[in-house]
C-alpha cells in the first residue's frame, strides 16, 4: 500500500496580487515618481533662479563700472534727467580726461585707420532705452536695443601726422548702449531708476539707482543697486581747500 504525506511547504498557494493591492502598488510609484519629478523641478527652477541673479550681478557690475569712471572726472556735477535723450543732453557732463583717444579713417572708403587725440574735456550724457521709449542702434540701425545709451562729444581733436581733416567726415561723437556685449542674449536690460541722476551740493555726492530688469516684463526689476559717487576733481577741491586753510592758520 503507498503511503502519501501531505507537506505544507510544497503545497504553496500560487494566488497572485488582488486588484486592491495592485491599484495601491500603483498609487504608492505614481506618489514617489510625482515627489521625484516635483523636486526635479524645483532644483531646476533654483538652478534657473541662481543663473539669472549671476548674470544680472555681472550686468549690474559692468554698468556701475562704466557710469562710475564717467561721473569720478566730471568737472561740472549737477542733476540729469536721463529719462529721454532730448532731455538728457540740456545737462552734459563735461569729462575730464577719461576719453582721450578715438578712431578715424582715412577716407571713406579707406581702410586705413589711426587714432585721433582729443584736445578738450568731452561731453557726455545718459538715457534710458526701453520697449516704450526704444533708441535704434548697434548693427542693425532699424533694431532697438534696450538699457542706459550714452554720447560722448567733442569739438576740439588733432588727426594723426599727414592726415587732411578735409579728406575725413568730421566726427562729432558716438552714441552706445552701456554694457551691451554683457547684456547680449540674456533677455535683461538696465535702467536708471526713474530717469534720474541728481547731485547733492552739500555732501558732493551723485545719486542715483541702477535696476536691471526683464526684457519682456520690465516691471520685473531682477537687481537693483543705489550709487553714491563723490567726483574726483571736486574730492581734489576740497582737499586742496582744507589744506591751504590749514596752512594759513599756521602762518
Amino acid at each position: 500500500m503507498r503511503v502519501e504525506y501531505y507537506n505544507r511547504n510544497t503545497h504553496k498557494s500560487r494566488r497572485g496580487f488582488s486588484l486592491s493591492e495592485l491599484l495601491l502598488a500603483m498609487g504608492l510609484m505614481a506618489f514617489v515618481a510625482a515627489t521625484a519629478i516635483g523636486g526635479i523641478v524645483v532644483i531646476a527652477q533654483i538652478r534657473d533662479t541662481m543663473n539669472r541673479q549671476t548674470t544680472a550681478n555681472m550686468i549690474m557690475v559692468a554698468t556701475v563700472s562704466y557710469l562710475r569712471a564717467d561721473l569720478n572726472n566730471c568737472s561740472n556735477p549737477g542733476n540729469m534727467d536721463c529719462s529721454s535723450e532730448n532731455n538728457a543732453k540740456k545737462t552734459p557732463f563735461v569729462i575730464v580726461d577719461r576719453y582721450s583717444d578715438f578712431i578715424v579713417r582715412k577716407t571713406e572708403t579707406s581702410s586705413d585707420t589711426e587714432l585721433a587725440k582729443m584736445n578738450d574735456p568731452v561731453k557726455v550724457y545718459f538715457w534710458n532705452s526701453s520697449p516704450t521709449k526704444p533708441t535704434l542702434g548697434g548693427d542693425n540701425k532699424k533694431t532697438p536695443l534696450y538699457g542706459i545709451w550714452v554720447r560722448v562729444e567733442c569739438q576740439s581733436y588733432t588727426l594723426p601726422s599727414g592726415w587732411s581733416a578735409g579728406s575725413i567726415t568730421p566726427w562729432t561723437g558716438r552714441s552706445y548702449l552701456v554694457a551691451q556685449n554683457v547684456m547680449a542674449g540674456t533677455g535683461m536690460y538696465t535702467r536708471i531708476k526713474d530717469g534720474k541722476i541728481t547731485y547733492d551740493s552739500q555732501t558732493n555726492l551723485y545719486t542715483f539707482t541702477i535696476e536691471v530688469v526683464d526684457e519682456n516684463n520690465p516691471n520685473d526689476v531682477i537687481l537693483s543697486q543705489e550709487v553714491k559717487i563723490c567726483p574726483d576733481p571736486i574730492v581734489q577741491y576740497i582737499e586742496g581747500a582744507v589744506k591751504r586753510s590749514e596752512e594759513q592758520k599756521i602762518g
